[in-house]
């Protein structure tokens, strides 16, 4: 008779015979009406060896795959809490907003800081505005740039592709030099018959020259706007108004 080597692979494959034949026996036991209760002693037994089995597999995973489990379990988790807690979600869309508005906020600062750079300085330290500048102004989603219409901006149109997320270009009738320089020439009027106004700006965000004064010169500081055809380019303010 021949007998068979004991080697490990003949072991693993008696092991393996042995274990199916064991959970045939098992099965087969389920399907009828005589299987009672397992004993105290044999369910620790199977016990230890599940945990092995599993000790024995966790030492198999690579590092890398272990972390990666344990990640999914984490985000898994995450997901959970937050699907279950509404005070979780609202918790963080809040952390969400602010740090996406902190961030809109930085990168608007950079546009400001790009456009200012094509300003030059006279030397009483004013602003000497490009031709085709016409104001820049937040909208309450993107920064605006203003520019004059008909003139060249390619510049600020690479700003704008840039920072298309929050930057966007409109376009005006006028630049900014040619709007100060109509409110100069009316301003000088009104000095001149003694209308006082409190002052005189280009407010880009309405595309308007903004006169402000008191209630006592409003009327007169509208006629020299109408003598001067700055009515549709200008507005009047008081200043006492609450």
């Amino acid at each position: 008779m021949n007998k068979k080597v004991l080697n490990r692979e003949n072991l693993k494959a008696a092991c393996a015979l042995r274990a199916q034949e064991m959970l045939e026996e098992a099965e087969a036991l389920t399907e009828t009406e005589e299987m009672q209760e397992l004993s105290p002693a044999f369910q620790a037994r199977m016990d230890q060896i599940f945990r092995e089995e599993l000790s024995r597999r966790d030492r198999k995973t690579p590092p890398r795959r272990r972390r990666w489990a344990v990640a999914a379990m984490i985000v898994m988790g995450l997901f959970s809490w937050l699907f279950f807690d509404s005070g979780a979600r609202a918790a963080v869309m809040n952390w969400y907003r602010e740090m996406t508005a902190e961030r809109a906020l930085h990168r608007k600062a950079e546009v400001s800081e790009q456009v200012h750079s094509f300003f030059k300085t006279n030397p009483d330290g004013s602003w000497i505005y490009p031709d085709n500048y016409t104001g820049l102004y937040d909208d309450g989603e993107y920064l605006v740039i203003a520019v004059k219409q008909g003139l060249d901006y390619a510049d600020y149109e690479k700003i704008a592709a840039k920072y298309s997320d929050v930057c966007r270009i409109k376009e005006m009738p006028y630049s900014l030099n040619e709007m100060m320089e109509m409110a100069e020439r009316a301003a000088d009027i009104m000095l001149r018959e003694g209308i006082q106004i409190s002052s005189y700006a280009f407010r880009a965000s309405i595309g308007r020259i903004v006169f402000t004064t008191t209630e006592e010169y409003m009327q007169a500081v509208r006629q020299v706007l109408v003598s001067c055809n700055l009515m549709d380019l200008a507005v009047v303010e008081n200043q006492d108004a609450p």
